[in-house]
């Protein structure tokens, strides 16, 4: 698995000089475009080339705008005994308010397919969304798995939780892939590094997405890089995501796939 985040180059163009004037020829650079004011058709149109180059870089892909609620399950060992399909599952875990929710549904194109509850750590259910077969991958579950790690929760409840969690990681044989979502502003706790532990103690993919990376300035991103270098066990694990922005999607996109296609 690889992060694929690629910079800007910058790009300096002339425009190409009238055979037919001898005046002051207009060129159009990055730096003095927009004080340009030939009326000539030619300056206008590397005007607008030039501000297509510079537009923000945008994550381009194919949302699951098909998928749909299934059903709710108390436990993993419910999702065993019930008539769920026999196709793969991919499920997402971490934190209460680490952005979960925001995320599955940023990914579907679905504003409130996974509904986001107003008080964290509330949703205690595993909740199932089916996904039909698209033109780049085959039909598939994405699975949103309970919060944990709420304060507010009574220590016995964390800890079912859980227990919950890694129960579903180790005994769901059609699980393909675990994203753990974890706001990039925090150092991964001990619920994560315990989930991420876990998963390779029993061969189970799974990468983590950091959350709210719009919300750090480029000085908070670097040092997140170096944190996560010490943090991660494997490289390349961690993938830099914002749902209100669309920054990264296409990434995790990119890796759901892969795995359903093998």
């Amino acid at each position: 698995m690889e992060i694929s985040r690629g910079g800007f180059p910058g790009d300096d163009r002339a425009a190409t000089a009238s055979t037919q004037s001898s005046m002051c020829k207009p060129v159009c650079k990055r730096t003095s475009f927009f004080s340009i004011r030939g009326k000539k058709r030619k300056n206008d149109d590397c005007r607008d080339r030039l501000m297509r180059k510079n537009a923000p870089m945008r994550d381009t892909f194919e949302p699951f705008r098909q998928a749909r609620f299934f059903r709710s399950f108390p436990t993993a060992g419910a999702v065993a005994k019930s008539d769920v399909a026999p196709i793969p599952a991919i499920a997402f875990t971490g934190r209460s308010n680490a952005g979960k929710s925001s995320l599955i549904s940023a990914l579907c194109e679905q504003k409130d397919l996974a509904k986001i509850s107003k008080t964290p750590g509330k949703t205690r259910l595993i909740n199932y969304f089916y996904v039909p077969a698209g033109s780049d991958h085959p039909e598939f579950y994405l699975v949103d798995l309970p919060g944990f790690g709420y304060a507010k929760l009574p220590q016995k409840e964390v800890a079912a939780l859980h227990e919950m969690i890694r129960s579903y990681i180790l005994k769901e044989k059609h699980l393909r892939l675990t994203i753990i979502v974890l706001d990039a502003k925090r150092d991964a706790g001990e619920e994560e590094l315990s989930l991420m532990q876990h998963s390779l103690s029993i061969e189970r993919p799974f990468f983590v997405a950091r959350s709210r990376w719009d919300r750090l300035n480029q000085k908070e991103r670097s040092a997140a890089h170096r944190r996560w270098q010490t943090e991660d066990p494997l490289p390349e694990i961690s993938v830099p995501v914002s749902s209100t922005h669309k920054l990264g999607l296409e990434e995790v996109h990119r890796r759901i796939r892969a795995v359903l296609q093998e």
